[in-house]
């Protein structure tokens, strides 16, 4: 933070010296950080928005409700004195990240030629409905 508040005293010297008409351009240029500054602060606040009913995040995610209640690994907030289950929509978003799985290897060589000459496509799948054999 020290340097922080160095380098900001630094440029309100900076600005001192610089010339009545550059102060236009100056002043947008400090705007425009003052955007980026307030967007950051508010990425980093919870809004109510963000958080989503159990109904909610089991749509967001594509589940279950019973299944998001199964599932205890994803982060959930409770209110205190309250039944509802919340859910931080980037903690889902990064439960989702997590869970993405890489291009799948390629079929080793051994295996390729292990299964060539079998024919696969004449195994029936059993199905206990004969309906569906």
């Amino acid at each position: 933070m020290n340097k922080l508040s160095d380098t900001l005293e630094q440029i309100e010297r900076d600005i001192a010296a610089v010339a009545l008409t550059d102060l236009p351009l100056v002043a947008g240029r400090l705007e425009s950080l003052k955007v980026v500054v307030w967007s950051r602060l508010l990425q980093a606040s919870t809004s109510p928005q963000q958080l989503l009913t159990l109904r909610e995040a089991a749509c967001f995610l594509r589940v279950s409700k019973s299944w998001m209640h199964q599932n205890t690994t994803i982060p959930r907030q409770r209110r205190p004195g309250s039944r509802i289950i919340l859910f931080n929509r980037r903690d889902l978003q990064a439960f989702l990240d997590a869970g993405k799985v890489a291009e799948s290897a390629p079929i080793p060589k051994i295996l390729k030629e292990a299964t060539k000459g079998l024919d696969t496509t004449s195994i029936p799948a059993y199905h206990r409905r004969e309906l569906y054999r």
